[in-house]
């Protein structure tokens, strides 16, 4: 049997399953922490009247995105509803 050279792709998927494997759950609950952050800014920018007042109109009177902008002491960060996260965490999520 030939044996299988460990190349640079090979070592970075092993270390990112383990990774995984290790800190999925982790990040699960960062991901449903985000979401729940970007949904209270947005209650936040927007009162119960006004959010009742958009619901009324017709649909595709106001634009719709899945995230919130927001600033936190000087920097701009974009909430997805979703929780969604990306850079190195991303690659953590177990899919």
């Amino acid at each position: 049997m030939a044996s299988v050279r460990l190349t640079n792709e090979i070592r970075e998927e092993i270390t990112t399953a383990m990774l995984r494997h290790r800190f999925s759950k982790e990040v699960a609950k960062l991901v449903a922490l985000r979401a729940k952050l970007a949904d209270r800014v947005y209650r936040d920018l927007y009162s119960p009247a006004d959010r009742k007042k958009m619901e009324a109109l017709p649909d595709g009177w106001l634009p719709v995105d899945d995230d919130v902008q927001c600033r936190f002491q000087g920097s701009y960060q974009r909430l997805k509803f979703n929780g969604g996260i990306w850079g190195d965490l991303y690659f953590l999520i177990d899919k």
